[in-house]
Parts: structure tokens; sequence; C-alpha cells
């Protein structure tokens, strides 16, 4: 049995799904929740989990579209003859941040599990499974 002592505030904090917003301020604290997450942020969080392969997918297949070039798109030129290949660095740093947060939490869970460690990744970057564990995005 669960006592009101025993809450805490969500670890999302203002970003909770259920805040608690002071009438006063406007301030946004987590709902009380007796684990790290509240009910409604756990359930945003495993959509946002069961969404990842999509996204990712959905992400890597705009490398075949050529997007138009802005003045902060870097051009990438080579010896040959070829022309150069339009590289979006927004696009190369969400999927890399993708990667290292997935390839973190899968080190963390094999870690507490008992597992042995990940193979490496299937798109070509070396596994994380020997880090210690303590990187990894912050969920918002």
């Amino acid at each position: 049995m669960n006592t009101h002592d025993s809450y805490q505030e969500c670890v999302r904090g203002p970003h909770c799904a259920a805040p608690t917003i002071n009438p006063d301020t406007g301030e946004r604290t987590g709902a009380l929740t007796f684990r790290a997450y509240c009910d409604p942020c756990t359930g945003h969080i495993a959509t946002r989990i069961r969404d990842l392969p999509v996204v990712y997918r959905e992400l890597r297949a705009q490398y075949g579209i050529q997007p138009t070039l802005t003045s902060e798109d870097v051009r990438v030129h080579t010896s040959r003859v070829d022309p150069s290949i339009p590289i979006r660095e927004d696009l190369d740093a969400l999927l890399t941040e993708i990667e290292t947060t997935v390839a973190s939490y899968e080190d963390r869970v094999r870690q507490q599990l008992d597992m042995n460690p990940a193979p490496d990744m299937s798109w070509g970057h070396p596994s994380v499974s020997g880090s210690s564990g303590t990187q990894g995005a912050k969920v918002h």
C-alpha cells in the first residue's frame, strides 16, 4: 500500500504528460507518482519507443531524396566526376542521436538484466555495450 509520503514528482518534471499547474504562477511540475514516471508519461514514452523504428526508416529514406539546398547545407566534393552529394547535417545529427540513445538504453537494460553485450549495430556503427551505462538522452 502506498502512502502519500512514498510519492515523488514524475521525473519528466514540467514536461510531464499530466503535470500539476500552480494556479498562481502557472509553473508546471510533474504529477505525483510512486514510480519514476507517472502512468501517462509511461504510456507516452512507450508510444514513442514503438514509433522509433518507423521514424528511423523514414529519416533514412530522406537520404535518397535530393533536398532543395539552402545556405546552411554542406556539399561534399569528391575527386570523381560525379556531382557533389548534399549532406543534410540536421538529418545526420538526428539519426546519430537516435542511434546513440537507443544503444545507450539497450546497454543499460542489458546490464540490469545481466545479459551479454549487444552485437554491433546493423547500421555499421560500433556498439556502446562496453560503456558505463551512464550516458543517455533525457526523455521529455
